[in-house]
């Protein structure tokens, strides 16, 4: 079958847009009308290769905008500090999986290269159809009525770079939806469409939090649980090796992030002890006693709590919900679901907390699956 969607469907979809904003006499919903076609907009011209110009920052300024963040986010950088902290002492392991993992596959390779494993679109739908429907029912209904569209609403693009990734894009007021998912071979494309799917299904319960975000941090959570699930369930009966790594390939820049997120405090301070001049001194010491030079520093400015952090914290909670899922999986699925549903004028953050204790398994799950990943490895050597 084909999948595909190009820009006479962004078009249609914006013209019904315009329809309803025209007729609409509600000003809220019409002020909420012109953000979907704003974003749409955005799509649109991405599509068209029409991207925006790239305004470039000084690094004084990237400071500022540093600064800013951890006022704004201060215990969201506590939680990604706690991550690094914990994925930090099981660095020599997963410097050796990466050396080995190059070695055997390659550079930004699937492991999927080593089985020879092959999915094609069509098995990679039925098999993400399966996982919603067997594995979260109280969802399925939501995730059913966007498979229906999948022909014209998925297409399955080339991975040119470790840059390009999936996405979705959701129109709540016609649940219309655009999704692009890479071109893999391998089972990596069905954990593709779950991660993505699980962000439609979440955009349709909760479409303010979509164009309004209120708790950004936790946006990947949608996504990220029901990728660990489906890689855990096997439900397509895959090599467990590379359902091991495909769970584990994250983590190394997840952990990278972390550690560059929590220079961020480091570079501020310093820069602001060297009043707040970036001279020979400031790279000296920033060298000298963090053991991080200039092209660090700029890779330290560009990471980002509300983006690069975004699946740190997003992922911190999937590996909660995971492991109560191994214990309890009824209550791991309501608490998942009631994160997906919950009130957009309520407290988010709180919630999570008081109903998981982030953090609390993370060690203990990343050290069974690098341990796991270390061993199967091993075997197959």
């Amino acid at each position: 079958m084909v999948y595909n969607w190009g820009i006479n469907e962004l078009l249609e979809a914006k013209k019904e847009l315009l329809k309803r904003y025209k007729y609409e006499t509600n000003p809220s919903i019409k002020k909420e009308l012109l953000s979907v076609i704003y974003n749409l907009n955005e799509t649109i011209k991405e599509e068209k290769g029409q991207d925006e110009e790239i305004v470039y920052l000084t690094d004084e300024e990237r400071l500022e905008n540093i600064r800013s963040d951890i006022e704004r986010y201060k215990t969201y950088y506590s939680i990604v500090s706690f991550f690094q902290n914990s994925l930090s002492k099981h660095y020599d392991k997963i410097d050796y999986l990466e050396e080995l993992m190059i070695e055997k596959v390659g550079l930004n390779e699937s492991y999927g290269k080593i089985t020879g494993a092959k999915v094609s679109n069509d098995r990679a739908f039925a098999l993400t159809n399966l996982f919603y429907k067997k594995h979260m029912p109280s969802l399925y209904p939501i995730f059913e009525s966007f498979y229906k569209k999948r022909f014209n609403s998925v297409r399955f693009i080339e991975s040119i770079s470790d840059q390009t990734v999936a996405n979705a894009t959701y129109i709540w007021p016609t649940k219309r939806y655009f999704m692009n998912c890479l071109k893999d071979d391998d089972i990596s494309k069905i954990s593709n469409l779950i991660h993505e799917y699980g962000h439609i299904i979440s955009f349709a319960l909760n479409p303010k939090e979509l164009y309004y975000p209120r708790y950004p941090m936790f946006a990947e959570v949608a996504s990220i649980f029901p990728e660990i699930i489906a890689l855990y369930e096997n439900d397509g009966h895959h090599d467990e090796t590379q359902l091991l790594y495909e769970r584990y390939c994250n983590l190394p820049a997840l952990l990278g992030n972390s550690i560059q997120l929590v220079l961020h405090s480091v570079v501020l301070n310093l820069w602001e002890e060297n009043n707040y001049q970036l001279n020979d001194k400031f790279f000296h010491d920033l060298d000298y006693y963090y053991d991080t030079d200039k092209e660090e520093f700029d890779s330290v400015l560009n990471t980002y709590i509300d983006d690069q952090g975004i699946y740190i914290v997003s992922y911190m909670v999937a590996i909660e919900l995971f492991h109560l899922y191994k214990i309890d999986k009824n209550k791991a699925l309501k608490i998942f679901e009631s994160i997906l549903r919950f009130p957009y004028d309520g407290n988010l953050k709180e919630y999570i907390c008081s109903v998981l204790n982030i953090g609390e398994h993370l060690e203990e799950e990343s050290a069974l699956l690098i341990d796991d990943l270390s061993l199967a490895l091993k075997r197959k050597m």
